[in-house]
């Protein structure tokens, strides 16, 4: 992992949920071939992927998911229904975006604004709570890989929520 000149990796922690810096060498493989490709064509965008332990045919109202919107506009989903990851074309320049991961009782969110240049991915690689060998929080790793493969530390988180859901 290299960082640009004068960057460093924080983490974010609440109660609720927990962002980390994207380590591009533990990525999920299917998330580091989606990242290859957009490096390959560069692309600037989002890709976003869920850790998702529960199957699809699973009954239960507690299913987990992981989401990102822009403002109104949802960039994505992730949940036991679809595993892959999920790319979104994002223009540069400045975006301020909503990251909630959660299920029908429980569920965290958070806001971050960040700028994304020319040929830069932003990585959301998300492991929310889940009913089976799950953290004990909603567990973001969150980071921007520039064109040349360094990973940039310029995401300013600028609010959080959680909430639980009374039946």
């Amino acid at each position: 992992m290299r960082l640009g000149p004068g960057e460093e990796l924080l983490s974010v922690v609440t109660r609720g949920y927990e962002v980390s810096p994207v380590l591009p060498e533990i990525l999920p493989p299917l998330v580091w071939a989606r990242l290859r490709s957009a490096r390959r064509k560069a692309r600037t965008g989002l890709l976003l992927y869920g850790i998702i332990r529960q199957g699809p045919i699973q009954i239960s109202s507690q299913l987990p998911y992981v989401s990102i919107r822009e403002g109104r506009r949802q960039l994505g989903i992730r949940g036991p229904g679809n595993r892959l990851p999920k790319w979104v074309s994002l223009m540069p320049g400045a975006h301020e975006l909503s990251f909630q991961a959660g299920n029908s009782i429980r569920f965290s969110s958070f806001e971050a604004r960040m700028s994304l240049n020319e040929g830069d991915v932003l990585i959301a690689v998300c492991e929310p709570v889940q009913r089976s060998k799950s953290p004990m929080a909603d567990m973001w790793q969150l980071g921007i890989i520039d064109s040349a493969g360094r990973v940039r530390a310029e995401i300013h988180y600028t609010g959080a929520s959680g909430s639980h859901r009374s039946r």
